[in-house]
């Protein structure tokens, strides 16, 4: 009975351990954010003001709105545009082979070709952000990708600078994976 006892005991202390430090994690963040709530009003208020002149101007695009503010952006943006291209080639050509309006030679010569050039894609963008990365800004914590179009104003695209350090989790969903 003693053992159970003092293993039970043991179980408890641990647990009471790993509440209170997530206990403490959680004060952290919270502290974090509520830091950093003027700077997300700030943000949303560039929103609300993006969303007015959308609404207001008909010429207004989702093509227009953002421009890279370097070179390496541009790039990026190019890269990934071509990479989503690459993809839906593929799902197209995937449908064509189900409704068999392709034959599988065709195919399949057409699907290396598109993953091949998407591999390379790839593999450029992420040498592009690690280049990003590594560029050092001054004022910044990291590089700004994206601005308003020139006759719009500045507009930082990343997040609060109190959450940038948090890294994501590993399904790329939460940002407080350790909890």
């Amino acid at each position: 009975v003693n053992d159970v006892r003092m293993d039970l005991q043991r179980q408890l202390q641990i647990g009471a351990k790993h509440i209170s430090e997530v206990h403490a994690k959680l004060l952290r963040y919270k502290a974090e954010l509520l830091e950093s709530g003027p700077e997300l009003d700030c943000c949303i208020l560039q929103v609300d003001e993006v969303l007015k002149i959308a609404d207001r101007d008909k010429a207004f695009t989702c093509d227009n709105i953002l421009v890279p503010m370097d070179i390496l952006s541009q790039q990026l943006l190019e890269v990934e545009a071509e990479d989503r291209a690459l993809e839906d080639l593929m799902y197209s050509l995937h449908d064509a082979l189900r409704n068999k309006t392709i034959e599988l030679q065709p195919f399949l010569r057409a699907i290396a070709d598109a993953a091949h050039k998407q591999f390379k894609c790839r593999a450029l963008a992420s040498k592009i952000c690690k280049t990003m990365q590594q560029q050092p800004q001054p004022g910044l914590h990291r590089p700004q990708a994206v601005r308003l179009s020139p006759e719009r104003a500045m507009w930082d695209t990343t997040p609060p600078s109190s959450l940038a350090h948090r890294p994501a989790a590993n399904t790329g969903f939460s940002m407080y994976p350790d909890l």
